[in-house]
C-alpha cells in the first residue's frame, strides 16, 4: 500500500465519502435530476411566489442557464419522472445534449433500455451513429426531388429559380403581398391548377382521337362510356393527388427542414420555372378567380363573431383558424371603414384583433391611429368606440397633443370663445380632451375645441429642429444617432428627418446600414457558431450554441469555460 492509497482512504474515512469517483459523479447526476424535476414541477402547477422561493433555495437566479438547462432536462426527460436512477450514470452535459432538436429522437430509445443496462458509453455510442447520420443526411446527393428528414419524413422541394425576367419571383411577391398567401398556398393552387388543366387537355385529346375511329351511329353510345370511364379515372387520379398533397404539406412543416440544407422560401418558388409561356399565360385566371373571392368586411365580420365565440384557451386547430382570419383582416381592411366594419364597432373585437397579429403585420397596428384620424374628421363619432391608446394617438395625429393650444368652439361648459392649454388626453373618459382654463380645467370632444397656432411658438420650433438637424449631420455612427434621439418624439424625428438635406439623409443611412451589417455578423445569444481555435476533443460537438454574453466572451452549452467572442463564427442557416 503506497502513500496515495492511505491518503485516499484516510480522505474517505473522514469524509464519508466511497472512494469510488464513478459512485459521486452518479450522486451528482441525481440530485441533480430530482432537483430539475422538483423545479419543473413547481413551475407548472405552484404560484409565481413559490417557484422564487424555490428558486432561492436553489440559489438560482430568475432566467440565469442554470435555470434554462434544469427545466429543458426535466421537460425532454418527463419519461424518467419515476425512475431518475435510470439516468444517474450520465452526466449532465450528456442530458443536454440529448436535448437538443437533433438529439430528442434518442430519448425514446433510452425508454426501451432496461434499468441497469444503461451506460455512458452505450449513449455516446447512439449519439455519435445519430451525429454520422445526419451529416450524411446533409452532405449525401439526392436523387429526384423528394428529400427525407432525420424522423423519416419526407417533403418535396424544387431548387433555386434562375429567371432572366425573374417572372416568377415577382409573381409571387405580388400574391403574398395582396393576397396574404404564403408562398408554399400558391405553389400548391397553382400546380394543381395547371395540372387540372393538363389532365383536362390529354382526356379530351383521346376522346377525339377515339371519336374519329368510330361510325357516326356508334359514336353517341361510345362516348357516353368513354366519358364515363375518363371520370371514373380522373376521380382516382384526382384523389390520390390530393392525398399526395396533402402528406407533402404536412411533412414540409416538420421541425427538421433546417437539416437539410433547403432554402425553402427558394424552393417553392420553383413552381412556373418549366412552364412554357403561353401556358403561364394562360394560368393567370386562378390569379383573378383569388381576387374575386377574396372575403368582404362583412364576411370577415361573420368570421370574427364566430371566434369571438370559441372556448379559450384555443386548441391547436383553433388557434391556426384564429391567425388566419385576423392575417386575412390585416391585408384586407387598408380603411378605417372596412375595420369598423368587421369589428362591428366593437372595441373588444378590435383589441382580439390586435392581439393575435403576427410580427409582419406590425405596420398595419402602426397604421391605425392614422387611418381613425382621416376618417374621424368627417365622422368624429368614431371616437367614441374605439380604445384608449388608438384614440389618443388618433388625436395626437390630428394635433391635438398635451400642450397645445385650442379655442373653444361651442358652448359645451359655457366656455365659448375661451383659450387654454390641453394638459390630459384621458384613456378611459368619453369626453378625452381635457383643457385647462385659468383656475379650471374642463373636458371636450375634439369637435368642440380648434387648435390656435402661436406664431413666436413656431419660430421657437424651427429654431430647437435646426438645432437638432445640425446635430443629426455631425453625427459618426449610428450609436451616437441613437443616443441624439433616443428622447425624441415621433413628431420630432419626422419634422427633423424631412429637415435634412438629401446628403445627410444618405449619410444617416449609411451609418445605419454599417451597424446592421457589423452586428448581424456579431454572434448573438442564441446563435450556432464555429469555434475557430476549438480543442481537438470537442470538434465533434460543433456547431456551438451560444447560452449567455458576458463583455467580449461567451459561455457555450456543452463548455463549461467562457470562450473569446473573436474566436468564433456565425453559422448561416
Amino acid at each position: 500500500m503506497n502513500s496515495l492509497t492511505l491518503a485516499t482512504e484516510r480522505c474517505a474515512e473522514q469524509s464519508y465519502l466511497d472512494s469510488n469517483p464513478t459512485l459521486h459523479m452518479e450522486q451528482s447526476t441525481l440530485e441533480y435530476l430530482y432537483a430539475a424535476f422538483s423545479l419543473y414541477e413547481y413551475k407548472q402547477t405552484r404560484t409565481r411566489k413559490q417557484y422564487r422561493a424555490l428558486l432561492e433555495e436553489y440559489r438560482w437566479d430568475k432566467g440565469s442557464i442554470e435555470e434554462r438547462r434544469s427545466l429543458k432536462i426535466a421537460e425532454n426527460f418527463q419519461a424518467f419522472v419515476g425512475c431518475p436512477e435510470h439516468l444517474a450514470v450520465l452526466p449532465v452535459p450528456v442530458l443536454v445534449r440529448l436535448c437538443s432538436k437533433n438529439y430528442q429522437v434518442l430519448i425514446e430509445k433510452l425508454q426501451d433500455i432496461p434499468i441497469g443496462g444503461l451506460t455512458c458509453k452505450l449513449v455516446l455510442g447512439l449519439i455519435e451513429e445519430r451525429r454520422k447520420f445526419l451529416k450524411s443526411q446533409r452532405k449525401e446527393k439526392k436523387v429526384g426531388n423528394w428529400r427525407a428528414t432525420p424522423d423519416g419524413n419526407r417533403y418535396y422541394t424544387f431548387g433555386k429559380i434562375m429567371e432572366d425576367d425573374h417572372q416568377t419571383g415577382v409573381l409571387t411577391d405580388k400574391l403574398i403581398e395582396k393576397l396574404g398567401l404564403s408562398s408554399q398556398q400558391i405553389a400548391r393552387r397553382a400546380i394543381a391548377h395547371f395540372y387540372d388543366s393538363q389532365i383536362a387537355e390529354i382526356m379530351t385529346d383521346k376522346i377525339s382521337s377515339l371519336t374519329d375511329l368510330i361510325d357516326d351511329e356508334e359514336a353517341s353510345n361510345t362516348i357516353d362510356s368513354i366519358d364515363v370511364e375518363s371520370q371514373r379515372n380522373w376521380e382516382s387520379k384526382q384523389q390520390e393527388f390530393e392525398s399526395l398533397l396533402q402528406k407533402d404539406t404536412e411533412d414540409t412543416e416538420s421541425e427538421y427542414t433546417d437539416e437539410s440544407e433547403i432554402d425553402s422560401k427558394e424552393d417553392v418558388k420553383e413552381v412556373l420555372d418549366n412552364t412554357p409561356i403561353e401556358t403561364q399565360v394562360n394560368s393567370e385566371p386562378p390569379i383573378s378567380e383569388e381576387l374575386e373571392t377574396t372575403p368582404t368586411p362583412l364576411e370577415l365580420a361573420t368570421k370574427l363573431q364566430l371566434i369571438r365565440s370559441l372556448p379559450m384557451p384555443f386548441n391547436k386547430k383553433d388557434r391556426k383558424f384564429v391567425c388566419e382570419v385576423v392575417s386575412s383582416i390585416a391585408s384586407t381592411c387598408d380603411t378605417w371603414e372596412s375595420i369598423a366594419t368587421v369589428t362591428q364597432r366593437d372595441s373588444m373585437s378590435l383589441e382580439f384583433v390586435i392581439g393575435f397579429l403576427e410580427d409582419e403585420q406590425k405596420a398595419w397596428f402602426e397604421n391605425l391611429p392614422k387611418l381613425l384620424a382621416e376618417f374621424a374628421v368627417n365622422h368624429p363619432e368614431e371616437l367614441m368606440w374605439v380604445d384608449g391608446v388608438t384614440r389618443t394617438l388618433a388625436l395626437a395625429f390630428m394635433g391635438f397633443e398635451v400642450g397645445s393650444k385650442v379655442e373653444v368652439m361651442t358652448n359645451h361648459h359655457n366656455c365659448k370663445g375661451r383659450r387654454g392649454h390641453i394638459v390630459d388626453l384621458s384613456m378611459t373618459n368619453k369626453i378625452p380632451i381635457g383643457v385647462r382654463f385659468p383656475g379650471i380645467r374642463k373636458y371636450f370632444y375634439y369637435t368642440d375645441l380648434k387648435l390656435v397656432c402661436n406664431q413666436n411658438e413656431n419660430d421657437a420650433a424651427s429654431e430647437d429642429i435646426s438645432k437638432k438637424v445640425e446635430m443629426l449631420s455631425q453625427a459618426t455612427c449610428w450609436e451616437e444617432v441613437i443616443s441624439i434621439t433616443k428622447d425624441w418624439t415621433e413628431e420630432l424625428k419626422s419634422a427633423s428627418w424631412k429637415a435634412l438635406s438629401e446628403e445627410a439623409q444618405q449619410h444617416i443611412s449609411n451609418l445605419k446600414n454599417q451597424y446592421f451589417e457589423k452586428l448581424e455578423k456579431t454572434p448573438q445569444v442564441g446563435d450556432k457558431v464555429i469555434w475557430n481555435k476549438c480543442p481537438g476533443n470537442l470538434t465533434s460537438w460543433q456547431p456551438f450554441l451560444i447560452t449567455d454574453i458576458q463583455g467580449a466572451e461567451a459561455q457555450l452549452d456543452v463548455y463549461m469555460y467562457m470562450v473569446p467572442l473573436a474566436e468564433l463564427s456565425k453559422v448561416t442557416p
